[in-house]
């Protein structure tokens, strides 16, 4: 299983430093491949993404790919949402198993996979509309560094260099992804960068290394978490980090070679790739 784990983090980094959202891959593949009990996979998933996630972000920052402003909003609704996720984690682990069609399943494996679920064809319905706005109207994305975060009643607005974001949603957005990562042990760069982009036009790149920056600061205090709670095998989470830290350099260096447009429609098939993942996982449980 050692070498499966190490390609397995590889594969994880690659995702991770290429479209900010390799994380979402890591929690279903250690639990459909590595039979790997479910709150370990959340908790040690958290885990092997700080230290690839905080490199990813410096590669990004340092290629102004990240937004300061905006990020900061974000994680200030993504602590409470954490606690939250991982208590509602707790609960579930705890929980008494449920039979569904004649199979006993776990209470915490019927919640997970069908949050899992929902919230990946969410976010690829999201990605499609917007992947399609984007290639009928082909315009340029103005630089996410120029705009000015403020708190105001509408949406967004572009005047100039001027960008308007709301300042609430933000923080909401924040609370929820704070929620998925202290419940799922995902980054939730699977649900921002479609949100992102799709609600704050904020240019593809930009989002993918201001991603990496909310998911590497919030991941410390995840991890601590879920640590504190028993969910976390460190020595699962170091042998994914062997495969992981050279995946994530060699991803935040290709970054530069996609234009947006291919970002989405890359980022819309690995959504796919991972819903059927899920779902086959659930239906094999039942039958």
């Amino acid at each position: 299983m050692i070498p499966g784990l190490i390609i397995t983090g590889f594969f994880f980094g690659l995702l991770s430093g290429l479209f900010g959202m390799g994380g979402l891959f890591l929690t279903p593949l250690l639990r459909i491949f590595f039979n790997v009990p479910y709150h370990i996979c959340v908790g040690t998933s958290l885990t092997a993404i700080l230290p690839t996630s905080l490199y990813g972000s410096y590669q990004h920052y340092m290629r102004k790919h990240v937004n300061l402003p905006s990020g900061l909003v974000i994680l200030g609704g993504t602590f409470p949402g954490i606690w939250i996720g991982v208590k509602f984690l707790t609960f579930l682990k705890t929980g008494n198993a449920v039979a569904v069609n004649g199979v006993s399943i776990s209470l915490i494996d019927i919640v997970l996979n069908s949050f899992y679920i929902l919230l990946l064809v969410s976010s690829a319905v999201i990605m499609i509309s917007e992947y399609v706005k984007c290639k009928n109207e082909n315009k340029a994305l103005t630089d996410l560094g120029k705009y000015n975060l403020c708190i105001t009643s509408r949406r967004g607005s572009r005047n100039g260099h001027e960008h308007r974001i709301n300042f609430l949603p933000l923080l909401g957005t924040g609370f929820l992804v704070g929620i998925l990562q202290g419940l799922l042990g995902v980054g939730g760069g699977f649900l921002l960068i479609p949100v992102l982009i799709r609600f704050y036009r904020i240019p593809a790149p930009v989002v993918i290394g201001t991603t990496l920056f909310i998911v590497s600061i919030a991941s410390i205090f995840g991890s601590a978490s879920h640590i504190f709670e028993g969910n976390v095998d460190l020595r699962l989470a170091g042998l994914l980090l062997l495969g992981s830290l050279p995946g994530s350099f060699i991803g935040t260096g290709l970054t530069h070679k996609f234009r947006g447009q291919k970002i989405r429609l890359y980022t819309i098939i690995l959504l796919f790739v991972a819903t059927g993942l899920m779902t086959w996982k659930f239906i094999s449980q039942l039958f």
